[in-house]
């Protein structure tokens, strides 16, 4: 949700993640191909840093809704 709040705030790659279910590199992990390994072609936004005061401050003005 941070992310469509404040979009700035984030570094994201585009990159392909898939869900291993035959168990045999782990058993319903969600996997990255990070480096482009697999030849897939990107079907994801994948977050890879946040600007931490940033998000902390998005955080503490949300949150002052429920004080």
């Amino acid at each position: 949700i941070a992310w469509l709040l404040k979009p700035e705030i984030f570094t994201t790659v585009e990159r392909w993640v898939g869900v291993e279910t035959q168990g045999k590199y782990t058993q319903g992990m969600t996997v990255v191909d990070y480096y482009f390994l697999t030849g897939n072609k990107p079907n994801a936004t994948v977050m890879v840093d946040v600007v931490r005061q940033g998000f902390v401050d998005l955080l503490a003005e949300r949150l002052k809704f429920y004080a």
